[in-house]
């Protein structure tokens, strides 16, 4: 929570209000302050709410909080090569590739 005090991250949980239950978390981290770009990742979900829409709505919910609330012009995503569903999940989100490590 000290890094949420210090605008360095940005830890949120994930809910489901059809549920009414808690479903997992997310944040936007590693800000560069010089060039305005933050990452989004660290994101983990119950089982039950794993393709069933909630990721790419909170994702949603997550750009436009980086872009619109606290003004960021990039948002980067991150993935192992050997993780498929991260990997399609930002492609369902109109993800684009820049690189790979």
């Amino acid at each position: 929570m000290q890094q949420r005090e210090n605008r360095n991250e940005y830890p949120f949980i994930v809910c489901d209000k059809r549920k009414k239950k808690y479903v997992g978390s997310t944040r936007l981290y590693s800000f560069n302050q010089l060039n305005n770009i933050a990452n989004l990742g660290y994101t983990w979900y119950r089982k039950e709410s794993q393709g069933n829409g909630t990721n790419k709505n909170c994702k949603y919910l997550l750009l436009e909080f980086a872009f619109e609330k606290i003004g960021i012009e990039r948002v980067e995503f991150g993935a192992s090569n050997l993780n498929e569903k991260s990997i399609n999940a930002m492609k369902s989100i109109m993800c684009k590739v820049d690189g790979v490590f």
